[in-house]
């Protein structure tokens, strides 16, 4: 039986990712929101981003970020039933902490690209890949890979009453 959150939910995960300035640790999260307009996103954080040279963070921040023209953004779900690749635009900003967190955001009922993704990872997600490459150097981007065998559980514990549609 599903029960109706309050509040956000969220799931995440560790790994250290490549940028062109070297590795970095890297978060990867899944976030619902409940409510009358609940969305369901997926989080990628990049660690010390203001101290990355190479990359055009700054080119994904806001709503209305010129980037979000593009499809700079791939993020595969390895699963053992199937595996979901999307290539979309994504945004971001900039955290207190120096960090820069890529979101990609959508409504949380009907289908689409998040909600394809989040349910191959409750269907058993074994590698979750992301790529985002700069929109002035297509040569470069923020990369990384998340173990994901163990994801089923908390992304369904995060969707759980948070999706009228299930």
């Amino acid at each position: 039986m599903s029960r109706a959150w309050t509040g956000t939910r969220s799931a995440s995960t560790y790994a250290q990712g490549r940028t062109p300035g070297g590795q970095v640790s890297m978060r990867l999260a899944v976030r619902c929101d409940p409510g009358a307009d609940a969305t369901v996103s997926i989080v990628l954080v990049v660690q010390r981003a203001n101290t990355i040279p190479g990359f055009s963070f700054a080119a994904f921040e806001g709503e209305e970020a010129p980037t979000l023209q593009r499809k700079l953004a791939t993020i595969r779900v390895v699963a053992l039933r199937r595996d979901v690749t999307v290539s979309t635009p994504v945004s971001g900003r900039f955290l207190a902490d120096g960090s820069f967190a890529f979101t990609l955001t959508a409504p949380l009922l009907g289908r689409n690209e998040v909600k394809w993704l989040t349910d191959a990872m409750i269907l058993g997600a074994v590698l979750v890949v992301l790529s985002v490459q700069d929109p002035v150097d297509p040569n470069k981007r923020v990369y990384a890979q998340f173990q994901a065998s163990q994801a089923a559980t908390p992304v369904a514990n995060v969707m759980d009453g948070c999706d009228a549609s299930r």
